[in-house]
């Protein structure tokens, strides 16, 4: 999965959060396996940092395990590159030059369907008004 991404300023908000995470909102990415989202996927994953910019996270669900981590920020207006793919153990995630893994644990087998999961501002927070980004997919090259 390849794609660019622009957030725009409705995207900066103040919010107290309250779990654990600061509410991670997802930003684009696919569920794994056939399975639940909570139980394989792999997104990327934002929240605004109280300051002006936008934090961006690698984020899965590996056989049910939540994992997560920080890769780099944005700024509303600024398109940037996100990649996502897979192979038999590692989730691969890049954010313009930033590259990163997640341990993928669940063996698919004989299912390797994958749909793509969209924007949702999420945790236990409502968004405070509506949340707007652009999305840009792009084709993956063939080897």
């Amino acid at each position: 999965m390849l794609f660019d991404a622009k957030f725009k300023p409705s995207c900066l908000y103040n919010i107290n959060c309250t779990d654990g995470e600061g509410d991670l909102n997802k930003l684009y990415g696919f569920v794994d396996c056939g399975s639940l989202i909570h139980d394989n996927s792999a997104r990327f994953a934002w929240r605004h940092d109280g300051k002006g910019s936008i934090e961006i996270f690698a984020y899965a669900y590996s056989d049910s395990v939540r994992i997560y981590f920080k890769m780099g920020e944005t700024i509303p207006n600024r398109k940037d590159s996100y990649e996502i793919h897979a192979d038999e153990n590692y989730y691969y995630f890049k954010f313009n030059n930033s590259d990163s893994t997640i341990a993928r644990t669940k063996v698919c087998g004989q299912i390797t369907e994958r749909a793509r999961s969209f924007p949702y501002f999420g945790g236990s927070t409502p968004a405070p008004n509506t949340m707007k980004i652009k999305i840009y997919e792009k084709r993956l090259p063939h080897p």
